[in-house]
Order: C-alpha cells, then structure tokens, then sequence
C-alpha cells in the first residue's frame, strides 16, 4: 500500500465517520502488550513492540515502532520510518519515508517531518515545525513552535532553535548553541558551541558565528562575514559582506560595519558609529559612539576615537592615539605629505599621531 494510498484511504474514513475498528495490511506484527487504538490503519511489514500505543493513525509499510512509543491520533507514518522505545508522536504529525526517530523524542502535533531526516533520542520537536529532507536534529535539541529548519541542516546536541526561527539549507548549528524566536540563518552558516543569536536577527548565507559569540535582536549580518569568539554584535547593528570581526570585539547598537572591513580583537565600536569599507581597525581600538571612520582608513592598536569625531578615506592613525570628541579631519588632507596638524574639540595636538597617504 503506498504511502498517498494511505493518506487517501484514511481521509475518506475520517469524512465519512466510518472508521470504528483497524485496519490491518499483510505481515503486520503486534507484540500482545501493545495497544492499537479504533481507526488504525497498519501498513504491511510493520512491527509493533510492547507497550506502544497506535492511536487512530495511519502507518505505512516497514515502520518499526518501539517499545512504549505513542502515535497520536491522525499522525500519518511515511514508510520505512523507525520510532524507538518512548518516542511520543503527537497528533497530526506527518512523517515521510525514511525518517529515524529516537528513543524519547517529543514529536508535536502538526509537526511535518520530510524524508531521510535523523531526529536523535529526546530531541524535542515543538508543534507547526516543518523539516526539510536530510536534517539531522541530535540529543537533547529543542525545536520550538513553528521553526523551520532546512535540507541537510544540522542541529547539534542541546541547541535551541525557538519559535519562528528559519534555518536555512546546509546550516550547521553546534551543541549549546541558542537561536531566538523569528531569527532567520541563511545557507551555509556556522553557528560555534554556546553562541546566541537573538530574536529577529537576520544572518545571510556563509557567516561564522563562532564559539560564545552574541548576535543581539534585530542585527543583520551580510554574507560571508566572520564573527570572532565572544564577539557581540549589538541590537540593530549592521555588519556588510565579507567583514571579519576579531575576538571579543564588541559593536555597539545601531552600529554600521561596511563591506569588507577587519575589526581587530578586543576593539570597541561604539553605538551609531560607522566603519568604512576596507577600513582596518587594530587591536584593543575604542571608537565612541557617532564616530564615522571612512573606507579604507587604517586605526593602529589601542588608539581611542572619541565620540563623533570623523576621520577621512585613507587616513592611518598610529597606534596609541587619542582623538578628541568631534574632531573632523578634512578629507583634502588626504594629499598632504606631511604630517598634519588638526585641533580637536578639547584643543588637543594630533599632529604626532595621524598621517595621511601622499
């Protein structure tokens, strides 16, 4: 009996009230301590261990259900399907060929469930989710109420993935990691052990979120982009293409982080600030909030840019500087070959510690 066959079958028990007893095909197997509810329709090959409970829902042909598994009602079983010892399927469920299935793993109702999916011992499973072919959701992960994860996605052990959550395909997301509600992980993107990534983010495809990484509310990072170990990306922030974070950086909210600029560890980007394309800031930099750093301008280690202080294309500070608040360095500045002197708002002289291109 085929698998449409089978839901046909039972659509039409279910419209015309008719269904009152079981139905079972050829080469069933029941173990006596199992429990098979009115309304059942049991495919052939199928194997049935003790203590299971079959509710009125329609099995195909080669499913193996464990010992002390629960099938909801209406929950339809694609074939060759195996559920381990206390899976519980919950009703409504549909599960297509293919698909292994755990020992105490919680399948929620309406849940839909794609072929050649590996769903490992007391995963959790929440209602509305719907998984794409080749997925693997391992021990222990929470799926929450209407995720959807991707084809050949993997979800690793104790991972949460929360409501609305869209996992994109070929997504990787490591043990312990944590995926707010709506976030949306475009394809190919890593996710490291304990990041966070929180509700509403958006990450595009190729990005590496590495190992205790934040990614707070309503940031969007661009493709293949590279977030460093315990960096945090603030709420809002922006971070373009190809950028690459460095470790323990922090990007303040609203922050603007354009196409392929280096952020160096330990760096501070403070809220609202703007980094350049192909701007390169060094190690342990703290640029304050509303500074503006233009494309391709070099900022060396441990300099501190106060806040709203505007520095030009192609500038290079010296490592150590200290620029005052809303210093503006003029841009035609940038053909000088000398070193240039520029008054800050505090009157401070900079001339020892910026220079520009000829």
């Amino acid at each position: 009996m085929s698998f449409k066959s089978l839901i046909l079958f039972f659509a039409l028990f279910l419209s015309y009230s008719l269904v009152t007893s079981q139905v079972f095909d050829v080469d069933v197997v029941i173990d006596p301590g199992a429990t098979i509810k009115s309304g059942a329709v049991i495919g052939s090959h199928t194997l049935i261990n003790s203590g299971a409970v079959v509710n009125a829902a329609v099995i195909d042909s080669n499913v193996l259900i464990g010992s002390d598994a629960v099938i909801g009602s209406g929950a339809v079983i694609g074939p060759r399907v195996f559920i381990n010892s206390t899976a519980v399927i919950n009703k409504g469920a549909i599960i297509n060929s293919n698909v292994f299935i755990g020992s105490g793993a919680v399948i929620g109702s309406g849940v839909v469930i794609d072929s050649d999916v590996f769903i490992n011992s007391s995963a959790v499973i929440n209602k509305g989710t719907v998984i794409a072919p080749n997925a693997i959701i391992d021990t222990g992960a929470i799926i929450g109420i209407g995720a959807i994860i991707g084809s050949r996605s993997v979800i690793h052990s104790t991972a949460v993935i929360n409501r609305g959550a869209v996992i994109d395909s070929d997504v990787i997301i490591e043990s312990g990691a944590f995926i707010g509600s709506y976030a949306i992980i475009g394809s190919g993107v890593i996710v490291n052990s304990n990041a966070v990534i929180n509700s509403n983010a958006v990450i595009s495809s190729n990005v590496l979120i590495s190992t205790g990484a934040v990614i707070d509310s309503r940031a969007i990072i661009d493709s293949n982009t590279n977030i460093g170990p315990d960096a945090y990306i603030g709420s809002g922030a922006v971070v373009n293409a190809s950028v690459i974070i460095g470790s323990d950086a922090f990007i303040g909210s609203g922050a603007r982080i354009n196409t392929s600029a280096l952020i160096g560890p330990g760096a501070v980007i403070g809220s609202d600030a703007v980094i350049g394309p192909r701007a390169k800031i060094g190690f342990n930099v703290t640029i304050s909030h509303g500074a503006v750093i233009g494309p391709r301008a070099r900022i060396g280690s441990d300099v501190t840019i106060s806040h709203n202080a505007v520095i030009p294309a192609e500038a290079s500070i010296l490592p150590g500087a200290v620029i005052s608040p809303i210093t503006i360095i003029p841009s035609n500045a940038v053909n000088s070959t000398e070193p240039v002197t520029f008054l800050g708002a505090a009157g401070n002289d900079t001339s020892s510690s910026i220079v520009f291109r000829p």
